[in-house]
């Protein structure tokens, strides 16, 4: 990836600090890499958690492409509600679609959501993902047990 430049990272960390003030329940995390560099973010504000809480059985989790200044993927998790409108439960920015990205985001997301999972989740059959998906499903229920 390439560094982000200038004051770019700054603002989003400036814009998730200030969003945390402000609403106690907003929840955000960082993934920093080798060169102490962030190659992932994740958020979730208390609207999201409620909404999760009232549509938890089902989650869509997908990747679109890179953005075009620092080639980052985002990566929200959505469904569609009983109104047919689509509902965000959180979104990360991640730099590569590896399976330790996808573990990290996953497990961070069930941090997010007080520790509560989705029954299903909808993916693009991603190998990586999917893999991600297995070991989180696999150590959930050896723990539950």
């Amino acid at each position: 990836m390439k560094m982000v430049k200038g004051r770019d990272m700054q603002s989003v960390l400036d814009i998730l600090q200030q969003r945390a003030e402000e609403d106690p329940s907003f929840f955000y995390r960082l993934k920093f890499g080798d060169h102490n560099n962030i190659v992932s973010y994740f958020w979730r504000d208390s609207l999201m958690l409620e909404d999760f809480k009232a549509y938890e059985d089902l989650v869509i989790f997908n990747t679109t492409n890179r953005t075009k200044k620092y080639s980052l993927i985002c990566a929200p998790f959505v469904r569609i509600n009983c109104h047919w409108k689509t509902t965000t439960f959180g979104c990360a920015f991640v730099t590569n679609e590896k399976e330790e990205s996808f573990e990290w985001l996953l497990q961070t997301f069930k941090r997010a959501m007080c520790q509560q999972q989705s029954k299903i989740i909808f993916t693009d059959q991603d190998k990586a993902m999917s893999n991600a998906i297995e070991k989180k499903r696999t150590l959930s229920a050896t723990l539950d047990h």
